[in-house]
């Protein structure tokens, strides 16, 4: 036992008059150094885990320091300073430089304290430190060090990933390691749960959530028949396997704490089960991927899975979205649904790997199904079998797609059978290419002029027999809509089919091409236009292509897309217009409007004028001014003015968007995908005809620029201007992410090709660098 006695006694006295003073001062890492008496090396925001000796509630920072003194054992220990009250002190037996790699991490609200042994006097600095994950360690005053982190970790020693880009491989009862995740918070009287997993079996538990109460608290395993979810001592059987060696994505809900649904790759597989009693699931426990527990924490063994898993997240919430299931399906990396934080968040399962039987895989960008174009120099025509015994009563067929200038007739895709043929081609009338859609070759329509250029773009196909329309999205805008089409006759079922891609006359790429029997949101098709990514239509799948041996080029090139720049506007020079101007192309009047950007500002000081759209009869049709308090919005003449805090933006990228509807007269303005303006205004319709758009500053007067007013300052990213609406749940997807589909009135595209004066272009964008819609 350590007791404070004689020289000890002068040392304590010593030391808790250090620990007094220095609790005048704010805590410190990686700046000054620092060493408090009998102990050294204090770490902010990190904590020792796995050794500890005893945990108690304490007073003060010294009532720690005595209880680490008058033990023995202790060799460090763990204060929690974020205690009102009370602190947790955590006495632990080794010290950081003893302790397994990665055993101190971070962890906000803690301070780590090391004694100083007789025998060993050694400061923890880089000779002592281990920077993980490719950080470099840097000393500082000969006392302390800092690790320098690569771009994709951070934390005191780099130990915590800012992306969930690994994955955990499990290989059965062989595994001796096991990761698991504490679970704190409030019972779940409501859940959503997401997760990839890859099974290398038949059989297994993907996850296990284990309370003091029942080791099955919470649990999703799989058979050669069922997927089988616990839940509160409930068990729902699904009647669905696991594709083994395939990556498969589930989610399940809970509501209303009878209600679940349960979703495989973002299809719903059967309606809501309502269950037998109300569920609450205990809000603290413990959750390990691949192994049943006995007890939180205490894995059973035998239980060890063959699988890969990675992404497992658990969100207190009460619904999602389709369209937003769908998104993280088709791209896994924007993990973020909404702007509430994670219960459980998949970062939290990294791990430093330390040996051999570590399950953990890193960086990965796993999953990322069917990432390859056809590119049809190669290949004449794709053709896959495809068998399907219902009747049709709802055709969506979507792809990414790119079209040679120099064809001008071609076969894109054909779905055939002894009963039906569907035909999508590309035809050009008169010097305008566009597309035909033909069913049973007696009828045929055609949408003309849609394929302006040779760049990438995403199109969608929607048929529906209960309406008889026939609808037709490029990169999710609506082009037309044309009724009666297929109303007449059902299409016969499609038994022992063939779907075709191409012909020896189509000269362009295709990606992410996928077939849907069931009706589709308009929130879907914008998902679907975002990126190509792992989306599967259950008539069939962009996977099958490969899986039937055509050659393919692969990463798909379709991701770059041009339009992944910002613009820079300097500061405000009255002889130069920093600006952009140019002249609308349409001659039409529409009844909605949206504008969609991102900004990043130097200072608050400044009032500007970010879009000022005029027409002849009215020089503020459309118009976006921000003042030092707030944001004003011009609509035919009439302003409306939200408040905002401009110095909390300075800084940091920021998403707008103002949205007008003339059905309702309503005017809306969201930030960072928060409504924080809902108006109603007098009703009118947007004029296109001889419309003039001036971005960065504002007009004195229809196309009057002479001398431009309240020039924008900052830099500005992804501005797209649509003829349309979008819901609130898809305008939190597009503040995730910067990133948007092409505007329909405005391209940001073609708004670049119009700068003026000393704007600057920056490619790659910043703004996508940073808000990439992984949820750091």
């Amino acid at each position: 036992m350590r007791m404070c006695k004689g020289v000890w006694s002068l040392l304590c006295m010593s030391w808790i008059i250090v620990v007094f003073l220095s609790e005048l001062g704010d805590p410190v890492f990686g700046g000054e150094c620092r060493s408090d008496g009998l102990f050294k090396g204090v770490l902010d925001n990190a904590r020792l885990k796995n050794y500890a000796i005893s945990s108690q509630d304490v007073h003060a920072l010294q009532d720690c320091v005595v209880a680490c003194m008058n033990d023995a054992q202790c060799s460090s220990y763990n204060f929690q300073v974020s205690g009102v009250l009370l602190h947790k002190c955590e006495l632990n037996f080794k010290s950081r430089s003893a302790a397994r790699p990665g055993s101190l991490v971070r962890e906000d609200g803690f301070q780590y304290y090391e004694a100083i042994d007789s025998l060993e006097t050694k400061n923890l600095t880089c000779e002592t430190a281990d920077c993980l994950n490719g950080g470099t360690c840097k000393e500082t005053c000969g006392m302390s060090f800092t690790c320098e982190c690569p771009a994709s970790f951070t934390g005191t020693f780099c130990e915590s990933p800012k992306t969930g880009n690994f994955l955990l491989n499990y290989h059965g009862s062989t595994m001796n390691h096991h990761t698991s995740v504490s679970v704190t918070g409030e019972d779940f009287q409501y859940l959503a749960v997401y997760v990839w997993v890859k099974p290398s079996s038949s059989d297994g538990v993907v996850f296990s959530y284990a309370t003091d109460s029942n080791p099955r608290e919470m649990a999703l395993l799989f058979n050669e028949t069922n997927v089988v979810l616990h839940l509160g001592g409930q068990v729902v059987t699904f009647d669905s396997s696991l594709s083994e060696n395939e990556w498969t994505h589930l989610c399940f809900i809970l509501s209303d704490k009878t209600k679940l649904s349960f979703f495989i790759n973002s299809l719903q597989l059967q309606k809501t089960t309502v269950l037998s009693h109300e569920v609450t699931i205990k809000g603290t426990g413990t959750l390990v991927p691949a192994f049943d527990q006995t007890s939180p924490g205490v894995v059973n063994i035998s239980s060890g899975s063959h699988l890969y898993l990675t992404r497992l997240y658990i969100k207190d919430t009460s619904s999602l979205d389709e369209f937003e299931i769908l998104r993280v399906v088709n791209e896994p990396k924007f993990a973020m649904l909404n702007s509430e934080p994670f219960r459980v968040d998949w970062k939290k399962f990294y791990h430093t790997k330390s040996n051999s039987n570590s399950p953990l895989i890193a960086p990965s960008d796993e999953p990322d199904i069917a990432n390859y174009d056809l590119q049809f120099f190669k290949n004449a025509t794709v053709e896959v079998d495809i068998s399907y015994e219902r009747p049709i009563e709802t055709f969506v067929l979507a792809m990414w797609i790119r079209v040679d200038s120099a064809i001008q007739s071609a076969d894109i895709f054909a779905l055939e059978s002894e009963s039906s043929n569907i035909v999508l081609g590309v035809i050009q009338d008169d010097g305008n290419k566009g597309y035909k859609f033909q069913a049973d070759g007696d009828v045929e329509r055609s949408f003309a002029n849609v394929i302006t250029d040779t760049r990438w773009f995403h199109m969608l196909w929607y048929w529906r027999s209960s309406t008889g329309n026939l609808l037709f999205y490029k990169n999710g805008n609506q082009m037309s809509e044309i009724t009666d089409v297929l109303k007449t006759q059902s299409l016969p079922p499609i038994i022992n089919g063939a779907l075709k891609i191409g012909d020896e006359d189509f000269d362009g790429d295709i990606t992410s091409l996928n077939l849907w029997s069931f009706e589709i949101s308009l929130n879907r098709i914008v998902t679907l236009a975002l990126n190509p990514g792992n989306a599967a239509g259950d008539l069939f799948s962009w996977k099958s292509v490969e899986e039937a041996g055509y050659v393919v080029s692969a990463p798909s090139k379709c991701h770059n897309r041009p339009g992944e720049f910002d613009l820079i506007f300097p500061e405000a020079d009255p002889s130069i217009k920093n600006m952009i101007s140019m002249t609308s192309s349409l001659t039409t009047t529409f009844k909605t409007i949206t504008a969609a950007f991102w900004i990043k500002i130097p200072s608050s000081s400044n009032e500007f004028t970010l879009i000022s759209y005029a027409v002849p009869s009215q020089v503020n049709e459309f118009s976006v001014h921000f003042g030092t308090t707030g944001m004003w919005t011009y609509l035919h003449g009439n302003r409306s003015f939200v408040s905002l805090v401009l110095s909390s933006l300075v800084g940091k990228w920021q998403h707008f968007v103002i949205a007008y509807s003339s059905s309702a007269g309503n005017l809306y303005v969201f930030h960072n995908g928060e409504r924080i303006l809902k108006s109603t205004v007098s009703t009118y319709s947007i004029t296109a005809t001889d419309a003039f758009l001036v971005v960065g500053a504002q007009q004195s007067g229809y196309k009057k620029i002479s001398e431009p007013r309240f020039q924008f300052v900052g830099e500005l990213s992804q501005l797209q201007i649509y003829r349309r609406l979008f819901a609130a749940g898809m305008i939190r997807t597009l503040a995730n992410r910067c990133w948007s589909t092409p505007g329909n009135f405005f391209e940001w595209v073609e708004i670049r090709k119009n700068v003026q004066g000393n704007v600057k272009t920056r490619n790659p964008s910043e703004c996508i660098k940073v808000k990439n819609g992984e949820t750091y």
